[in-house]
């Protein structure tokens, strides 16, 4: 078909030239870009039974000429099959939208596009939430050294690790609905930065008491052994506190509770202390009055300092989780307008591609393997194939070709696949195809990319007891390709194309 298909449509609005329009508008409006090719008898009838041993040579030479002007069409513009808002599918996606169409169609349900993506979409999205907690989990585990020096440190570097795990999620995720997954993601990352907020206070508590523990140990020895408990003793204590409280502070990387530790543990010998001063004899009692007032000015002045930190860790906090709330946006914002975009460029192309309505009408190399199996009107996904697309990580290009049976759909396939030999060649007038038959090639053209050919079942094949299963065929293919091949008998007639409407009759 070219972009002289308008032709095709009537004008009239009876019941008759609905029906007659309606096969071809499904055509423009699902086949946007669509291409028409027509093949000769490929031998003499006698040798057709054997096409698939036929040499090269042996074969009619315009038919020669016009599949190799079919497989060159084909294999210079089929794209790689993406999902809406421009998502390359690639072997595991491809696996998941076939199981989701096979499980639709076997429950009896229609199978639907949208309801496929969405499944795979949340497959995707929770994958991409283990992807980006991993990453966060590995670049933490590498870069945090326990205790940091302050509360700062740890949330810059968690800020900087969030930032990379929210790109890894962006990247991996698609059709986050609500931003579902996005707020599990959030809810994981802040969990993990307050844990990390705990661990640090405990790493820098156990540090700083085993440092205390060192450093003011042989004083109260000291008290314990009475060499303080003499005249000026309690001054000569006092000192020596001071002295080994500078010592203590000049120690680095003793982290966030450097102060508060060293209060609690001070507080909890406020009796030696006292002890000495009530007994030192040099001592006035106006002396020990204003002693008195001095160490209750110290710990007031210490319970406001502690006050004051834990006010600031809260502020330190609260910026930054909204600096965090602030990064998601952006990085959401953005990944919004690549889709947008991507969305808008792929309605235009399709918007320029499709003809205009006239007013009046409103892997490795492998061996092919089957997919999907069609035994007793039952339908059924080998775990096999489904093995192979799972370690396909490249994209895919899905070459899809369906039409009556016994057509030469197989030899077409072979031929994409740059050989004579791989789909089966019925020999008879019985169908040879069941189901849909995959074959994973790398593409001859395309770097990186991965040729994936699914050759049919015949349509319209007496042997079969329900028709539905021509309908289930055709719209599985339709559905996983890329490009689609309708293989048609002689000219495209009218019977032709209402065959096309398969998929979209109760």
């Amino acid at each position: 078909m070219n972009s002289d298909a308008d032709q095709w449509l009537r004008t009239r609005n009876d019941k008759k030239t609905k029906n007659f329009n309606e096969p071809r508008l499904c055509i423009r409006k699902f086949f946007p870009e669509k291409k028409c090719f027509i093949f000769d008898r490929p031998a003499p009838r006698k040798y057709l039974i054997h096409l698939e041993q036929l040499q090269e040579e042996d074969l009619n030479p315009e038919f020669r000429e016009q599949v190799a002007d079919f497989c060159f069409y084909i294999l210079s513009h089929s794209k790689a099959k993406t999902l809406s808002g421009g998502i390359i599918v690639n072997g595991p996606r491809l696996e998941s939208l076939v199981l989701t169409y096979v499980n639709s169609i076997s429950s009896g349900d229609l199978p639907c596009m949208e309801s496929a993506v969405l499944a795979l979409a949340e497959i995707e999205n929770l994958a991409a939430v283990q992807k980006a907690i991993a990453h966060y989990d590995q670049q933490m585990g590498q870069k945090l050294k326990l205790p940091t020096e302050t509360l700062q440190e740890l949330l810059d570097l968690h800020r900087a690790t969030e930032k990379e795990a929210i790109e890894v999620f962006m990247k991996n995720s698609f059709k986050d609905v609500d931003q579902v997954f996005q707020k599990k993601l959030e809810d994981k990352l802040e969990a993990k930065r307050d844990d990390f907020c705990k661990q640090n206070m405990k790493a820098s508590s156990d540090y700083c008491m085993a440092l205390i523990q060192d450093i003011f140990h042989p004083l109260y020895e000291d008290v314990k052994q009475g060499k303080f408990s003499k005249p000026g003793g309690y001054y000569l204590f006092i000192k020596k506190m001071n002295e080994l409280k500078n010592k203590y502070h000049q120690v680095p990387r003793k982290g966030v509770q450097t102060g508060e530790t060293l209060s609690k543990y001070l507080d909890s010998k406020d009796g030696v202390a006292d002890a000495l001063l009530q007994t030192d004899h040099l001592l006035t009692e106006k002396e020990r009055e204003i002693e008195v007032k001095r160490i209750k000015s110290e710990a007031a002045e210490a319970a406001k300092k502690m006050l004051e930190e834990m006010q600031k860790k809260n502020e330190q906090m609260m910026r930054a989780k909204e600096a965090s709330y602030q990064e998601r946006l952006k990085q959401l914002t953005k990944k919004m307008e690549k889709e947008r975009a991507q969305l808008i460029a792929d309605q235009e192309r399709v918007l320029a591609l499709k003809l205009e309505v006239p007013i009046a009408a409103g892997p490795t190399k492998m061996d092919p393997i089957y997919l999907v199996e069609n035994r007793k009107n039952q339908l059924s996904v080998n775990p096999k194939a489904l093995k192979i697309l799972d370690q396909i990580s490249q994209p895919l290009v899905v070459v899809a070709i369906a039409g009556l049976y016994r057509t030469g759909k197989s030899y077409l396939m072979n031929r994409l696949a740059g050989q004579n030999h791989g789909f089966r060649l019925g020999s008879t007038v019985r169908s040879e195809t069941k189901g849909i038959w995959m074959w994973c090639v790398p593409h001859p053209s395309k770097e990186n990319h991965t040729l994936v050919l699914l050759d049919t079942e015949g349509l319209g094949n007496v042997e079969k007891e329900d028709s539905k299963n021509d309908l289930w065929i055709f719209a599985l293919a339709v559905l996983l390709s890329s490009t689609f091949i309708y293989n048609s008998m002689n000219s495209i007639n009218d019977q032709a194309l209402q065959q096309l409407q398969y998929p979209f009759r109760n």
